[in-house]
């Protein structure tokens, strides 16, 4: 996967992620204030540091075919390459 910089997309790095549907990631991390009809590629970097990453495209499950685009909480794109996507 890479992310949108300033100047365009950062390197590719291989991370592993979990796909979550709003509902899922509410209940997970005792929120409100994700969509329960979007699904979400969350990627947990450390104790307290995690992307949560709005999937635009169309996703209904299980291996990811196509690159998928979206925006993390801070508003940076990303790409998730479907080769080095990880269950």
């Amino acid at each position: 996967m890479a992310y949108r910089t300033q100047s365009g997309w950062s390197s590719k790095y291989k991370v592993n992620g979990f796909v979550y549907n709003g509902h899922e990631l509410n209940t997970k991390i005792r929120s409100l204030n994700f969509d329960s009809l979007k699904r979400y590629f969350v990627i947990f970097w450390g104790i307290g540091e995690v992307s949560i990453i709005e999937i635009d495209d169309f996703y209904l499950g299980g291996r990811i075919i196509f690159d998928l685009k979206g925006f993390d909480q801070r508003g940076v794109g990303w790409v998730i390459s479907a080769p080095h996507f990880c269950f």
